[in-house]
Order: structure tokens, then sequence, then C-alpha cells
């Protein structure tokens, strides 16, 4: 509020804030039709504003409190009283943030050595809520009767240029009128960290300090009245779904500036109107999410939107023969209270689409955070009996696009893509993670495709498969995306397959899972096969026994791409043991060692082999197998099976024996060399 009363001939101009510090407009909703509404997200800041409670204070004795309403501003005073020093030092005057949370210590502020009268508004932005953000900070500075270039001209702004993005041009502000005052209108965006602002994270300073110029008189301030406005709104939007601050503001706010009068009303009316009916069907508001979807069935499908975050005390039916998208502005939907069942059932032909939404089950992970899933593993929410997404007819398609996150469900597996074939699980730039249960967080069959941005982690098991769990013949596409840091009690620290199953490893990495069994990634079923290419990873994950991948009986492995590396087993270097298995390394790159076991054969081609190859001949199958063309590699032959004089490796038909070949084959075996035998046309082994 202004304050009236009159100017003192000192030339004393209060600087009082319209606009409570605190104010934010994270939660605001324009609904127009031609709006991305789903760009604001569940998104929660906090805009703090200090000050010195010292203004000489400087380093660890600069203690701050919270920015205080009216108080003077007087025309700055210098050493050197001749002009306004655009180059003021500010390398020399230290403030530590550490008080609020922050590391570290920021040199922005004018040194009170150099300049007095400068007034401190430090504004900070924190996030608190749970998803990243992005985070821009809008200010209107009153102009009185002064034009745009005699306000820049007259005022001076100290301001954090190295992680705020703004105010630092004039030709950056705009002249606007908020409640019948003038003001020079301009916005800041944060830049540290690639713009984003991740959950209890609190930004650096935008805006540090307020100087008035020496040249200011009477005349200059006449038209400011008795007090001096800054109004100050910060803005916030989640990161998913955008590659730039920029571009996700600017969709979720397409107001020209957040300072018209009623714009805090509008935020209340719309939050309270959200609470009650946060389902929209066709511009018709619902109190429950089934009630958008029955809308949708009678209606031939389209699209339910949810516009505030909602709990659910039953079953969501996906009718069969539906194809609807439940579409949020990154609302959360949880269960209610004592609801522990499924929390969507898609029946036959169905297809549910999820897009920039949440489904939580309701644990909450507390105690010691475990090394793997990056969380606490005591739940002390909700323990579930059934699963967040469950398809329960046949060809049931689920569609988990943008934005979407499946989190916290303890005790059943989160989504259920069913057990036929003709049911489909897609994965485009979502998130399953921090689910629990018996059977992999992603339990099913059918074809389960993870594409680029989209992210399985976190999740754990107290049986098998700490990510999914795949029935026969399911098949696994895998082309971008990460499926990380999961981890089961049984075998299958990612990933355990019943056989006949088939996995295209095409892109993407699956990484740092762990299991206290099995196959530190992936367990196969018998008679499953495993493709790996193009630039796909898989690295960093253990277990007991197999770091990366354990092949079953009559399961295949073609690499033709790819690369393995920093697998374990025990603490050793493993990638996959075999036995009685088809395999052909043909490209790619493998830096870990890794067993074969007799069986259907070994093929290695121009792949990239570092680490060293352990044949274990326990069978008659004595012989491995090189393609037409071949890198070297190191390899190891177990002495003690009868048929090792008979071991030998045999090139590909239309190879062509060329000298010094055999010293790409190298035997670690003491004693041992590599030579070709032209009786055979095969490399054996002799005794030096």
């Amino acid at each position: 509020m202004k304050q009236h009363r009159k100017l003192l001939l000192i030339l004393a101009i209060v600087l009082s804030v319209a606009v409570a510090a605190g104010s934010t407009m994270a939660y605001l909703q324009d609904t127009d039709e031609d709006v991305n509404v789903m760009t604001l997200g569940n998104v929660y800041i906090e805009q703090l504003e200090y000050e010195r409670e010292d203004v000489e204070a400087k380093g660890s004795a600069a203690v701050v409190k919270e920015f205080q309403d009216d108080k003077p501003l007087y025309p700055a005073v210098y050493p050197d009283i001749s002009a306004w020093q655009p180059g003021v030092t500010q390398e020399d005057a230290i403030i530590t943030w550490d008080q609020l949370g922050n590391e570290g210590s920021w040199n922005g502020i004018w040194d009170p050595d150099v300049m007095n009268n400068e007034v401190d508004k430090f504004v900070f932005v924190k996030n608190t809520g749970n998803s990243p953000a992005y985070v821009r900070t809008w200010f209107a500075f009153e102009l009185g009767n002064l034009t745009l270039q005699e306000w820049w001209d007259l005022t001076h702004l100290n301001l954090n240029t190295n992680h705020w993005d703004g105010l630092d041009d004039l030709a950056e502000y705009s002249e606007e009128t908020i409640g019948g005052v003038r003001y020079a209108v301009a916005y800041a965006t944060y830049t540290r960290n690639d713009g984003i602002l991740q959950p209890g994270e609190l930004s650096r300073p935008s805006l540090l300090q307020v100087a008035l110029d020496k040249a200011a008189d009477n005349k200059t301030v006449e038209g400011f009245g008795d007090s001096y406005e800054i109004l100050v709104v910060s803005q916030a939007v989640q990161t998913a779904g955008f590659d730039d601050a920029e571009t996700a503001l600017n969709a979720a706010f397409t107001a020209k500036h957040p300072f018209a009068e009623d714009m805090v009303e509008k935020e209340v009316a719309e939050k309270e109107f959200n609470a009650t009916h946060p389902v929209e069907y066709n511009g018709t508001r619902y109190a429950t999410l089934q009630e958008g979807v029955n809308m949708a069935a009678a209606n031939g499908g389209g699209v339910v939107k949810v516009y505030a975050s909602l709990r659910e005390a039953d079953t969501v039916m996906i009718p069969d023969n539906l194809e609807v998208t439940i579409e949020g502005v990154g609302s959360t939907v949880y269960r209610a209270d004592g609801f522990t069942g499924n929390l969507i059932d898609v029946g036959s032909n169905a297809t549910l689409t999820l897009k920039n939404i949440a489904l939580d089950g309701g644990a909450v992970w507390t105690g010691e955070v475990d090394a793997t899933l990056k969380r606490g593993t005591t739940n002390t929410g909700t323990v579930a009996t059934g699963g967040l997404i469950v398809a329960t007819g046949t060809n049931s398609k689920i569609v988990l696009n943008t934005g979407t996150v499946l989190q916290n469900n303890d005790g059943a597996s989160a989504v259920n893509p069913g057990t036929r074939r003709g049911n489909t699980l897609t994965l485009n730039q979502a998130k399953i993670v921090n689910n629990s249960s018996g059977a992999g967080a992603i339990w099913g069959g059918g074809h389960i495709t993870v594409n680029e941005g989209s992210q399985i982690s976190y999740n754990s098991s107290t049986g098998l498969a700490g990510a999914i769990r795949m029935v026969s013949s399911c098949n696994l596409t895998m082309n971008g995306g990460e499926i990380s840091n999961n981890k089961a009690a049984g075998d299958g620290g990612a990933i355990w397959g019943y056989g006949s199953s088939t996995y295209n490893l095409n892109g993407g990495e699956m990484a740092n899972n762990e299991s206290a069994g099995t196959g530190g990634a992936i367990y196969t079923g018998t008679y499953s096969a495993i493709m790996i290419s193009d630039d796909f990873e898989l690295y960093g994950n253990k277990a007991a026994n197999t770091g990366a991948i354990r092949f079953t009986d009559h399961s295949s492995l073609t690499m033709n791409g790819g690369k393995i590396y920093g697998n374990t087993q025990s603490g050793e270097s493993n990638a996959f043991n075999t036995w009685n298995n088809s395999m052909a390394i043909t490209g790619g790159s493998i830096e870990d060692n890794f067993s074969f076991v007799g069986g259907l054969g070994l093929t290695i081609g121009e792949a990239d082999i570092a680490g060293v190859i352990y044949f274990d001949l326990s069978t008659n199958h004595n012989t491995a197998y090189l393609a037409e063309n071949f890198n070297g590699f190191s390899f190891r032959v177990n002495e003690e099976d009868e048929h090792f004089s008979n071991f030998n490796f045999k090139p590909a038909t239309g190879y062509t024996y060329v000298s010094g070949d055999e010293a790409k084959l190298i035997c670690l075996n003491d004693g041992y060399t590599v030579y070709w035998d032209t009786a055979t046309n095969t490399f054996r082994l002799k005794a030096q």
C-alpha cells in the first residue's frame, strides 16, 4: 500500500513492496483452449526475500533476515562522488548463504566500503515440491513521472547475471500500467544447472540490491508519492516434456505479466474449483476420474483432463473397446485412505494413454538410504494389494507418454499389462520409479517397449525381478531411456524372464542394477533370444552370480553393437555365464570377462573384447567359432576337462588363413599357445 506522507527535504524515498514477500504464481492455470495447460505441472515453490541485519557486515559476519518493507532509499554515496561508477567492485563483499540451506557464498553484493545507501533485497526461489522446475521471477519497478530511459539512468540494480538471464538490458523492459500506476516490467529466468531447480533446492538470488543515482532530486522522485514500489512475483513450471525454460514458461503462463489486479483472486478461485472439480471432459468438470472416463465412454472416447491432484476410493474402470487419454498438468492421482486395490483397470481391446500425470500408490519410503535404490526401504505408508494399472482384458494397450510417472506402489507390481501376446505397454518419456513387490514393478507379457527419455528405476523386489518380470513369449524392445538402479532379493536385478521371450536392446542403458542371486541385470528363461545393437549400454550391474546377463539352456545372444562394461560377479569382472546356448558376438565392445560352457556354440567376430573369455568344456562340445573376419581377444580353457586337448577355433566358411592370425587369439593357459592346423583348418592349442 502507498503511504501518504510528505517527502522530506533529505530526499527520503521509502521502499515498500506491494506484493508481499513469498507471493508466487506456481499454481495459476490458463484454461483457454489454445493453451497447453499441462505445462504448469505439480510444482510448488516459495519466493524468499532477505536483507542483511547489518548493512556494513560481510563474509561470515553477514547474517541475513527476512526482508522488511518501509526503509529509506537515499541517493547513493561513493568515495568518488563525481559520477555513478558502473565498475563498482563486487569482488570483496561476500555474503554466505549457508544459513538459508544454500551451499557456498556469493560475492555479488556492493561493497559498503565502495558505495553507501544501497538497499538490500535478496530475492530467491525455493522448489518446495517433488518435481524439477523451470523458474522465472517478474519485477515491476515504479516509474513515477520518468520515462523508461530516465528511470534506467537514475535507478541502479545489482543483479546476478551469472545465474539469471534478463533485467540487465533496458530493452528487456516494457512500460506497463498496473492499478493506475506506471511501472518498468521485466523478468529474469533462472539459468544455473541448465535452468533446472531441483526439488528442495534454493536458487541463487536474482536481484540483490537497489540503489538510487546521486543525480536524483526532488523533481525526479515527485511522481513516486510517499513510497517507491517494487512488485515481485515468481513463476514455476515442471521441466518434463520441455527442452528449455523459456519454451516451458511461455507455454504455461500466457499473460504478458502476472501483475493483473485480479491475479491473486483468480489463483485462489481456480485452486478451490480445481480441488472440488479436478476432472474435465469436453468442457464439463467432474469430481472424480471415473465420472470423466464414463463420459468419454458415452461419447466414443477422447481426452479426460485432470487439473489438480485427487484421491480415488475405488478402481477406475476403463471399459472394453474404449480409447481414452487421461492428461494432467503434472497432477497426481492417489489412492484414498484405506483403498489398496487396483487404481486403474483396463478392459479388452481398450487403449489407455496417460500424459503428464502421476499415479501414486501411497508408499512412503523411510529409513537408511539403500546405495542402489537411492531411497529408504521401510514403507510407513500404504501397502497395496493391487497395481496402479492392470490390464484384465485381451488386446489391451497401455501407453505412458511424456510426464507420466507410476510411483510408490508397495506390495504389488505398479503396472501389469496382462499375460496375452496382444497386450502392449509403451513408455514414451515416462517413468516407473520407487515401487516394490515380489515380482517387479512391471509384471506381464505381450510387448513392452521403452523409448527415449523413459526411466524404470529405483524399484525393488522381495523375490525375482527388480524392475520387470516377463511371462512366457513376452517381447521387450528398448530403443532408449534407462532401466537402472533396480534391486532384487532373488534372480534378475532388473529383469527376470520366463522362456521363449525376446529382448531387442537397440538403445538406452541398463545400468547399476543388483541381484542377490543370479543375473545382475537379466535372468533369461529357456529358448529366449537377446539382441544387442546400436548404442545400447549394459554397465555397472552386479550379482552374487553373473554380473549382467544369465543365459539359461537353449537361449541365444546376438551382439552386433552396443557396449558392455563394469559388471561384476561377487565383486569380480563378469558380464555373463552361459551353458548350452548360442552366441554370436560380431560387433560392439565387451570390457568384462565372461564364460561359455559348451553347448550350441560361441562365434566371435569383429567385436572389441577387452575382457577374458573362459571356456569350460564340461561336455563334448569342444569347438568355438570365429566369423570370417575377427578381432583379437584373450581366452582361457578349463584344462581339467577331458576334452581340453581337442579344443579348437573354427573360422567361418570363406575365411582364408593369413599368417599371423593366430596371434589374435591370446591363450592365457600357462605353457600353451595357438597355431593354425592346416589339416583341420582350425586354430588349435599346443604346449610350448
